[in-house]
């Protein structure tokens, strides 16, 4: 236990920012497909739940581009 209290905050941001950008890509995988089969298949409510976890999977990778792109400016600046 001792280990895990003293991990830099720093550290703890990156593994943070690591399982969003794994969640992200998770739902999107699962978002894409879902939505195509309820379109395919013309079942609205499993092509609207594709959609809305398609969504959140691209909403969690562009925080996570987003907080990229701020590091850098924070880099430079």
């Amino acid at each position: 236990m001792t280990a895990e209290s003293s991990m830099p905050a720093s550290l703890f941001i990156e593994r943070v920012l690591s399982v969003i950008t794994v969640l992200g890509v998770i739902c999107l995988c699962i978002g894409i497909p879902l939505h195509i089969w309820g379109r395919i298949s013309d079942s609205f409510p499993v092509a609207q739940v594709g959609a809305y976890i398609f969504l959140f999977g691209f909403l969690l990778i562009f925080m996570r581009v987003f907080y990229w792109i701020l590091e850098k400016i924070v880099e430079r600046g």
